[in-house]
């Protein structure tokens, strides 16, 4: 839920809830208000933003085993500050977005990453898309402490620990229908 305080601010709170087996989660909670400053005015948004935000709240997590934590379950404060710049041309769109998250009680266990996105527009309709991110990983608090079984690495049905993650995609797109298809709300 999305409070305007203006042409340039806005207040949320957000709420999400999931499961996972990769990630060890038999149920995942998030509460977090938030708060978003925009350099332009929001009457501006479908052609440019510029958003810094900040949210904090907690985290309440059920394992499906224990972590390497001695965990089975947990509530922790986190906090997430977010930065993203979002370009609308009639060559296509852009948008790049540098995102840290950390946990309140314990700043060490954090993580960061910087993604971005092209969509260059081929004909009408027709998109070229190319992405990429990279992530600094310190949070993974969730990792299970059995070793896993060689089946369960290989067809990656869990996560390992790692120090980064990185990703880079190429694809093209189609989009069809009403030009109102795409009219959304870009406030958090």
């Amino acid at each position: 839920m999305v409070k305007s305080l203006g042409e340039h601010w806005g207040a949320s709170i957000a709420g999400r809830a999931g499961a996972s087996t990769f990630l060890n989660q038999d149920l995942r909670l998030r509460v977090q208000p938030g708060i978003e400053y925009n350099v332009f005015p929001y009457s501006e948004s479908s052609r440019r933003s510029l958003t810094f935000s900040y949210q904090a709240g907690v985290e309440s997590f059920k394992y499906e085993e224990e972590t390497l934590f001695g965990k089975l379950e947990e509530t922790v404060p986190a906090q997430q500050v977010q930065a993203t710049l979002d370009v609308e041309q009639p060559w296509g769109d852009g948008r790049i977005r540098m995102n840290y998250n950390s946990l309140l009680n314990d700043l060490d266990t954090h993580s960061a990453s910087v993604s971005g996105n092209l969509s260059f527009r081929v004909a009408r309709g027709l998109s070229l898309n190319v992405s990429a991110s990279t992530s600094l990983v310190r949070d993974q608090i969730y990792l299970p402490a059995e070793n896993l079984s060689d089946e369960e690495i290989l067809l990656q049905r869990r996560q390992l620990a790692t120090d980064s993650r990185y990703r880079v995609s190429f694809g093209f797109s189609y989009t069809f229908g009403s030009i109102f298809n795409n009219v959304v709300n870009p406030r958090f």
